[in-house]
């Protein structure tokens, strides 16, 4: 019973490693836009925070 225990508990940990051990970290995007019209124009950034 108690290799089955820690079995579960070493798959567990290895789980729990290889999905959020390979997570990057959040980073600000940048949004580069531009629009053109009759008699107007307009470009800028804007930079968001990623939450993922």
């Amino acid at each position: 019973m108690k290799n089955l225990a820690l079995l579960s508990a070493t798959v567990l940990a290895t789980t729990f490693g290889l999905v959020f051990g390979t997570m990057q970290n959040a980073s600000a995007l940048d949004w580069n836009w531009n629009y053109s019209g009759t008699g107007i124009a307009a470009s800028g950034t804007l930079t968001t925070n990623d939450t993922h």
